[in-house]
């Protein structure tokens, strides 16, 4: 846990020293700004991100001075919590030493630290928990549920990994995988419905195009190995064929493993599998791990997991149709394939000076809002962090004496 958040904290330390408003974490406090505590259930982007629209709301309910302070103890508070479903309840991925090493794995993803510290994206978190639960011991449904409707509602992503759970039900008949499909179900048919009638929705449609996305989804393996320079040396196209080769290579181990094995492996595989195509299909052709972390964060998590639980003794520990030759092989392949992603790293550890320039203070800033004489203030909100570039909050200035 203590590594863990270091290494959390380093990967982004700007949001620890100098904490402040990012993005359309603008859109809920202008809500709350002119709503109250009714704005924090909006749609943004076309889908419910609970529950990160609400903390912020309560961030600014308990302090609007303190806002971007409050925000980042959210921030980290929803991260330990990731921390602690992944590496404390027994999961059939494995013992505790499999289990931490899927935490590191998580907080150590090769892809721009885009969603550490900032409250906006911790449903990108929540969304991770689906994956994590169906790999529980135990049903937990005191734990379970809740968690599992926080997942659904954060993104269409968490709500699309029923389908992990339906497949568990049909080949083992538990009860718990039952109820959870549900669960997400009803977050996913939600979360659809909403996006299919907003603006973005539209976009997706026009944008994501079957070819493009069937390119992106094979990038992303290829990214996920190879991505070590800030230039593609190696051409999109080989990018995508080692992708291919990646993938496929995979569902290979897969398989053998859940034929000699369990299905455990097969489990987690089809929801990373979820989350490479959902995370292709926003920017196809577009995205890039080093510029826009977000969209590979969930499957380059899920895929280090795949390869972490294949490489795990405890995997094939006890099962006697395994030929211990043939998992030394793979057990072999896929420490390199580990290795190899994590050649990445470096390139994609930190954020990159030009989006850390920006040292803005949002309470100095509503300070000046107070003291303006004009009827309306544009009060700065980070886009990505450069200087120069802003979105706002507009807000009179009776109103930033008030909430201040």
């Amino acid at each position: 846990m203590i590594l863990c958040l270091l290494i959390w904290v380093w990967r982004r330390p700007q949001q620890l020293l100098h904490p402040y408003v990012w993005d359309e974490e603008a859109d809920w406090i202008q809500l709350f700004v002119q709503h109250g505590w009714t704005g924090a259930f909006k749609p943004i982007n076309g889908y419910l991100e609970l529950p990160a629209n609400a903390l912020v709301v309560l961030s600014a309910q308990l302090s609007f001075a303190h806002l971007p302070q409050l925000m980042y103890a959210f921030a980290t508070l929803f991260f330990l919590v990731t921390i602690c479903l992944i590496v404390y309840p027994s999961s059939h991925f494995g013992g505790v030493r499999v289990r931490c090493a899927f935490a590191l794995a998580a907080v150590l993803v090769p892809a721009n630290p885009e969603t550490f510290g900032v409250l906006l994206y911790s449903f990108w978190w929540a969304t991770l928990w689906p994956l994590i639960i169906i790999g529980w011991k135990r049903p937990r449904f005191g734990a379970r549920v809740p968690l599992l409707a926080i997942a659904a509602l954060s993104s269409p992503a968490g709500g699309a990994l029923f389908i992990v759970f339906a497949v568990s039900y049909l080949r083992r008949r538990r009860q718990h995988d039952l109820v959870s499909a549900l669960v997400l179900a009803a977050g996913f048919v939600t979360q659809l419905a909403l996006t299919a009638g907003s603006p973005r929705g539209a976009v997706i449609q026009k944008s994501a195009g079957f070819v493009a996305v069937a390119d992106q989804i094979l990038r992303i393996g290829g990214f996920y190995l190879l991505r070590w320079d800030e230039q593609p040396t190696a051409g999109y196209g080989f990018l995508t064929f080692a992708g291919f080769m990646f993938l496929l290579a995979l569902l290979g181990g897969v398989i053998y493993a859940s034929v000699r094995t369990t299905d455990t492996a097969s489990l987690l595989y089809v929801g990373t599998l979820i989350f490479v195509v959902l995370s292709a299909t926003p920017a196809p052709l577009v995205s890039d791990p080093l510029f826009v972390g977000r969209y590979f964060f969930l499957p380059f998590i899920g895929l280090s997991w795949v390869l972490i639980y294949l490489v795990a003794p405890s995997t094939w520990r006890g099962h006697p149709r395994v030929e211990r030759v043939a998992v030394k092989r793979m057990q072999g392949v896929a420490v390199g394939l580990l290795v190899l992603a994590l050649f990445g790293l470096p390139a994609a550890f930190a954020r990159a000076p030009a989006t850390t320039a920006a040292k803005l203070s949002w309470s100095h800033e509503l300070q000046i809002c107070a003291g303006s004489t004009s009827r309306a203030f544009d009060v700065p909100v980070y886009v990505d962090g450069s200087l120069g570039s802003y979105w706002s909050v507009v807000m009179s200035p009776e109103q930033c004496r008030r909430l201040a």
